[in-house]
């Protein structure tokens, strides 16, 4: 079969893939999912967020993650960031010979969701000169590593920054691999809940057709009509102890791995300051980050929103404090300063 052929067959599961996901019928957008990679293994790289959905909801994730592991020795460019697919895989491959020559290590920047991850990995890729590629499946506070993507990272050095949680099966698998310091970055639970019942109706405001799915669950289809106050209790439900718990495993992953934490607080302070923290971390010389290239912009409508360190604390209702307070450990309190 030609190249072109098989193009033109992965289009075709992958606009049904599409119309099984908007009709929710998972079992049938996994099916061309599937088809969709058997022709093409690179549409990943673009419709990553469908392709993992629907083999999670299917109970099938292990088999995409045996397929995405191998597939990176006949595709070496399958791990690069979808944000960045404008950039050409041959620019990214010159950029990340550039930092092997200069000796840079992988930079693994671990944000919880909510934390300005997104900025600062932009002002370490543009500071650095090193590019994004990926490392795991992308599935948010579920996210899986991949071991040969790791080991690819660790190879040819690169900017990673997923919501990677400390499960065991990743410990192990970024320990087997050689990372040997991890930066992650955190943000008082409470306030990142609140950041994000605004994302969740943002995005609601700027529907995509598959924007009903979150990665814990369906999305009410009047969720953007709702008061403030149950959209909150909406992802204190179903999101807020995953939030806990992805900062307390990383918490207790520090006792093994040589991990750097920044808050919030640090990275919104001074985003340069942030980076070069990092840069300082990881042991690069400080000469290779280079402030003047990174824009301080925030041009990203629905990543970014204005609000203060503790709005939690004005917004929430008693009992939503007390459902907060009451899950938030003394170690998390202590380790970072956050107040009852």
């Amino acid at each position: 079969m030609s190249d072109s052929e098989k193009t033109r067959r992965a289009s075709i599961h992958r606009e049904a893939a599409y119309h099984a996901f908007r009709q929710k019928d998972l079992h049938s957008c996994c099916q061309h999912v599937t088809a969709m990679l058997e022709h093409d293994p690179l549409q990943w790289v673009a419709h990553w967020r469908i392709v993992t959905t629907a083999y999670r909801r299917t109970g099938q994730l292990s088999n995409l993650l045996g397929r995405l592991d191998n597939a990176i020795t006949v595709h070496p460019e399958i791990n690069l960031s979808g944000r960045y697919s404008g950039v050409s895989a041959a620019l990214t491959e010159g950029r990340r010979q550039r930092a092997v020559q200069l000796g840079l290590p992988p930079l693994l920047v671990l944000p919880l969701p909510n934390t300005d991850g997104t900025m600062l990995h932009t002002a370490l890729a543009a500071g650095l000169g090193i590019p994004p590629v990926r490392i795991s499946l992308q599935h948010h506070l579920f996210d899986v590593a991949i071991p040969n993507w790791i080991a690819d990272v660790v190879r040819k050095p690169a900017l990673v920054g997923p919501h990677l949680p400390s499960s065991a099966e990743n410990l192990e698998a970024l320990s087997r691999g050689g990372v040997k310091k991890i930066t992650v970055l955190v943000r008082d639970p409470r306030q990142a809940i609140l950041s994000r019942a605004h994302h969740i109706a943002k995005h609601d405001a700027n529907p995509d057709d598959t924007e009903w799915y979150s990665w814990f669950g369906e999305i009410p289809e009047s969720y953007a009509d709702w008061s403030l106050e149950r959209q909150v209790d909406f992802c204190l439900r179903t999101e807020y102890q995953a939030f806990v718990d992805w900062i307390t495993g990383w918490l207790q992953a520090s006792r093994d791995f040589d991990i750097q934490f920044l808050t919030y607080e640090r990275i919104s302070d001074s985003l340069i300051d942030a980076g070069q923290s990092i840069v300082a971390f990881h042991g690069i010389d400080s000469k290779l980050f280079r402030p003047e290239l990174v824009d301080l912009s925030k041009s990203d409508e629905v990543h970014f929103r204005l609000g203060s360190i503790d709005e939690w604390r004005d917004v929430f209702s008693l009992r939503q404090k007390e459902f907060v307070n009451d899950r938030l450990s003394d170690d998390l309190r202590q380790a970072f300063g956050w107040q009852r």
